[in-house]
């Protein structure tokens, strides 16, 4: 989980930071794909614990 949350930082990193419009699109269409994979993560694991 961890992992993933770095590599959505990093993304969300490079969105922000990109030097054009159409670069940062390019990084910020990565982002949607992560944060699916974090909360299936975190869905897994959660409902594990209880």
């Amino acid at each position: 989980m961890r992992a993933l949350a770095q590599e959505i930082q990093h993304a969300a990193g490079d969105t922000i930071w990109a030097p054009t419009l159409a670069t940062a699109r390019q990084h910020c269409a990565r982002i949607e794909p992560l944060h699916e994979r974090f909360n299936g993560t975190a869905n897994r694991i959660f409902a594990s614990l209880f």
